[in-house]
């Protein structure tokens, strides 16, 4: 992910390397500024703030 924030890479990589580590889907929260990360357990993963 840092890598994607840096600008290394496009959505597309960025989509494709969150699957290959598991990542099912995320979800951006622009009251709270965060982005959270869930597995395909739904599991949360990783809560991300966003920078601003």
């Amino acid at each position: 992910m840092k890598i994607h924030q840096q600008g290394e890479t496009d959505y597309f990589t960025f989509c494709n390397q969150c699957a290959e580590t598991g990542i099912e889907k995320w979800f951006v929260c622009l009251d709270k500024m965060t982005c959270t990360y869930y597995d395909k357990a739904e599991s949360k993963i990783l809560v991300e703030e966003i920078p601003q």
